[in-house]
Order: structure tokens, then sequence, then C-alpha cells
């Protein structure tokens, strides 16, 4: 899909966000196995996160914005 995670970027967007690691982890698996890279880009106010894209800027994020959706269906966005 096009969509790379890179954790030094400023914008995250993410599509899970679990207590437990293990769900975060079962999360990219499943998105693994249907073809969208993810990862566990940490963990945020006690959540580990799961990002599928990553960007420079908002502008950036509305440009990607149909692929995003495709591969996520529903997500929101990070911003570190």
């Amino acid at each position: 899909n096009g969509l790379t995670v890179n954790q030094s970027l400023p914008i995250q967007i993410i599509v899970g966000s679990f207590t437990e690691e293990s769900n975060a982890e079962r999360k990219i698996a499943q998105l693994k196995t249907a073809g969208v890279n993810a990862e566990n880009i940490g963990r945020y106010d006690g959540l580990h996160l799961v990002s599928i894209g990553s960007f420079n800027s908002m502008s950036d994020v509305k440009a990607n914005s149909e692929t995003i959706k495709s591969a996520a269906g529903t997500y929101w966005v990070f911003k570190k």
C-alpha cells in the first residue's frame, strides 16, 4: 500500500491502542496478514499504539488519505 512506519517522523497513523502489549502484537499480526505494514510505536499514556504509517506534515496525511483509509478503515492521527 506504500505506507511505511518511521518512528522518527512526528505524525503517526494509529489504528489501535492497547493496554496489553500482546493485544497490540495480535493487531499487528492481523494487519500484516492483510498485507498492511504495522508497528508498535511505543507506549503513550499507558497504551501501546499501533501505527501503519508516518508523515512529516498533516498535508502529507491529507495527500495520502485514500491510501490510509483503504489500509486502515478507521484511524486517528497521533502527533508527537
